[in-house]
């Protein structure tokens, strides 16, 4: 039998994930792993240290974290290119850099981690992911053969769940709600999410605002971290999500 590794997220359907394995609906993991970008929400952080940490030492798991040094690259690939899903002008409408720092500050650090600590091929291990069945576009098969990918809240038929159903399994265990998670400075995040952390989260917020400021003087060229490509300091987010204008979240990233 393969060794499980859970690539925890820190998010909703990582949770979720912990409440069926409190319950016994899914199997205990050898190892829980979460790789640090350097730029998770502290929102996160805080749900971990509080709620996360406790619920899992209760049934004998630790909550690995990688730290941000297993990437070998931040912001810029070995190419000089930029590493996150930026915005730009393009005629009439909004550009959109790829997103590549998913695999340079999750998946690699996380790969590395492993194989530091006695995996690979003589050690093949399955990896959990946490996508519910609402991101089965998300779900990849592993390009290397020493690691099989397994995504339990769409593959496992006992358990097959949504994002909403994520929210209810964890109210009705009654644990609080967790933080979505995602880098304070992600592109990838909706209006109502900017606000949310706008209101409730201002030293993230802010260190956003600085981090788009910066990247802008870095000769990129005109870039930004809102689809409306402008600063997010002068973004209204209330009325660009009552204008129903990109309000989902593509969660892109990889866990």
């Amino acid at each position: 039998m393969k060794p499980i590794i859970w690539s925890f997220g820190g998010g909703v359907q990582s949770i979720a994930i912990l409440v069926l394995i409190i319950q016994g609906r899914l199997p205990k993991p050898e190892r829980v792993v979460m790789a640090d970008t350097g730029r998770e929400r502290q929102a996160v952080w805080n749900y971990a240290d509080e709620v996360v940490k406790p619920e899992m030492a209760r049934i004998g798991l630790e909550l690995e974290v990688i730290p941000h040094s297993y990437s070998y690259v931040d912001m810029m690939g070995h190419n000089g290119d930029l590493l996150i899903p930026v915005f730009f002008k393009n005629g009439n409408k909004p550009g959109k850099l790829p997103t590549f720092c998913s695999d340079e500050w999750k998946k690699h650090p996380v790969r590395r981690y492993l194989r530091e600590n006695g995996y690979g091929q003589n050690n093949p291990v399955i990896q959990w992911f946490g996508m519910s069945l609402d991101e089965v576009g998300r779900m990849r098969k592993s390009d290397v053969k020493w690691l099989e990918n397994y995504y339990p809240l769409c593959q496992d038929e006992t358990i097959r769940m949504r994002r909403h159903e994520c929210r209810l399994l964890i109210g009705a265990h009654g644990l609080p709600q967790p933080p979505s998670s995602a880098c304070w400075m992600c592109p990838n995040r909706d209006n109502h999410t900017w606000q949310q952390m706008k209101d409730n989260e201002p030293d993230d917020f802010n260190k956003a605002v600085r981090f788009e400021k910066v990247i802008n003087g870095a000769g990129w060229g005109d870039i930004y971290l809102h689809h409306d490509i402008i600063t997010l300091d002068k973004v209204d987010f209330v009325k660009q999500s009552q204008a129903g204008l990109f309000d989902e979240c593509s969660y892109s990233c990889f866990t």
